[in-house]
C-alpha cells in the first residue's frame, strides 16, 4: 500500500506533534506501507530529520514550495494552505498513492475531492466553525481518535458514522528503550548528582502540562534530599520557569534535548511526574500523552494527575495518581515513592509490561487493519 501522509507543518519541530507525525510515519513504513511525508519547504532550523527524531529511513520526505506569508495573519495563512495543497497535487503524489492521511483538516478536505481514501487524524476538537467540520468530517474514509473521549464527541457532536472511526492512542517507540544504561550511569552521562532523588519532567512547559505545578511542589519542605529536573520546552518558557525557579537550589531546568536523549534522561530518575492541569479541556479529555508512554517503558514509578486522559490508559495498578493543579498533594504523591521504594517498584513494574501495547507500530497496524 501506499501511503502518502501531508503535513502542513514546519519539519522537524521540537513539538510533539512533529515527533507523532515522524513516528507514525516510519510505523507505517514498518507495517509494510510505501510512505511518502510531503512537507512545505519552510527554512530548517533542526536539520535532518531522520537524524533529529532518532529514525530509520524507511520512508521518503518531500517538500514543496509554498508562499508563507503569514505575517499578514489569517489571509497569510490561507495563502500558504492553499499553495501547500497545490504543490501536492502538482507534485503527482496524491494520484500515486492508495490512502492519503493527514491530520490537517483543511488539507485532508482538499484531497478528498481528488482522492477516494482520505484518513484524518483528530487531535485537537474545534469549538467553532463547526458546520464546515461536520461537512469535512463527513467525506472522510475513515477518522482516527486518540482516545474514546474524542470518538465518542466525533459522533455525538460531528455526526461521524462510529463504524468510520478507529480509536488509537499515541505510542512510544520500544526500539528506543532497547539498550539502556543503568541508573548510575545515565546520570554519570547526563552530569546528574547520584547522591539525591531525581524527580523529573519531560516535554513542553505550557500552562495545561502543569510544569508550573511540579515547581509549586519543589517549593514544598515536605521534599527532602530531592532534586527536580525539568526537559523540553521552548527558548521563551524555558527563560520564564527558569525566572520563576529563582533562588530554588533544589531545581535544575535542561531546556529543550533532542528526542533521542530522552530515555537517557527518564532512566535516570527515581520518580517521574505528570501534572497536567485540570483547567483545560484539553489537558482533562483530549490528550493522549506520549510522554505517558515513554515514561511508562522507562520502568520509573510515575505520579499522574488524576484525570479522565490519562485514567484511560493507565490504573492504580501502574502510577499514583494525585489531585491535579494541587502541589502539596503532588508533593506527597511524590514522597510517597521516595519512601516506599518497593511500592514504586512494583507500579513502575506493571506499567513497562503494559507499555508494549503501546507502540507505534501496533499503533499503525490497528489503524491499517480498520481501514
Amino acid at each position: 500500500m501506499k501511503i502518502l501522509y501531508v503535513a502542513n507543518v514546519r519539519f522537524p519541530t521540537p513539538r510533539a506533534h512533529g515527533l507523532q507525525i515522524a513516528k507514525m510515519c516510519e510505523a507505517f513504513a514498518r507495517a509494510g506501507a510505501d510512505v511518502t511525508l510531503m512537507v512545505p519547504r519552510l527554512e530548517e532550523r533542526y536539520g535532518d530529520p531522520f537524524s533529529y527524531y532518532g529514525m530509520e529511513r524507511v520512508f521518503s520526505i518531500r517538500r514543496v514550495s509554498v508562499l508563507n506569508w503569514l505575517t499578514l495573519g489569517f489571509f497569510g495563512y490561507l495563502i500558504r494552505m492553499i499553495s501547500f495543497a497545490y504543490g501536492v497535487l502538482m507534485s503527482g503524489a496524491s494520484r500515486r498513492s492508495h490512502l492519503i492521511f493527514s491530520r490537517d483538516i483543511v488539507s485532508a478536505y482538499f484531497f478528498s475531492f481528488l482522492h477516494p481514501a482520505v484518513v484524518f487524524e483528530a487531535h485537537d476538537l474545534p469549538r467553532r466553525h463547526l458546520w464546515f467540520w461536520r461537512h469535512a468530517l463527513g467525506r472522510m474514509k475513515a477518522v482516527v481518535s486518540t482516545n474514546r473521549w474524542k470518538a465518542d464527541k466525533l459522533v455525538k457532536e460531528f455526526r461521524v458514522a462510529r463504524q468510520r472511526i478507529v480509536v488509537a492512542p499515541n505510542g512510544f517507540d520500544p526500539k528506543e528503550f532497547e539498550h539502556l544504561l543503568s541508573k548510575e550511569g545515565a546520570r554519570r552521562t547526563l552530569n546528574l548528582p547520584e547522591n539525591l532523588h531525581i524527580i523529573l519532567y519531560t516535554g513542553h512547559l505550557y500552562d495545561w502540562k502543569g510544569a508550573h505545578v511540579l515547581l509549586e511542589a519543589a517549593r514544598k519542605k515536605s521534599v527532602t534530599g530531592a532534586l527536580f529536573v525539568f526537559v523540553g520546552g521552548t527558548n521563551e518558557d524555558v527563560a520564564h520557569l527558569r525566572k520563576e525557579a529563582e533562588g530554588l537550589n533544589t531545581v535544575h531546568i535542561v531546556g529543550h534535548r533532542p528526542h533521542q536523549e530522552i530515555p537517557c534522561w527518564l532512566v535516570a530518575a527515581d520518580v517521574l511526574v505528570l501534572p497536567n492541569s485540570a483547567q483545560s479541556e484539553e489537558s482533562v479529555h483530549e490528550t493522549s500523552p506520549i510522554k505517558l508512554f515513554e515514561y511508562m517503558a522507562a520502568g520509573r514509578p510515575i505520579v499522574a494527575s488524576d484525570l479522565p486522559s490519562i485514567r484511560e490508559i493507565v490504573s492504580e495498578n501502574e502510577v499514583k495518581f494525585v489531585s491535579p493543579d494541587n502541589p502539596q498533594a503532588l508533593a506527597r504523591g511524590i514522597m510517597n515513592f521516595i519512601n516506599n521504594s518497593v511500592r514504586g517498584e512494583s507500579l513502575a513494574r506493571a506499567a513497562k509490561e503494559k507499555s508494549v501495547e503501546y507502540s507505534w507500530e501496533n499503533r499503525a497496524r490497528k489503524i491499517l487493519e480498520a481501514i
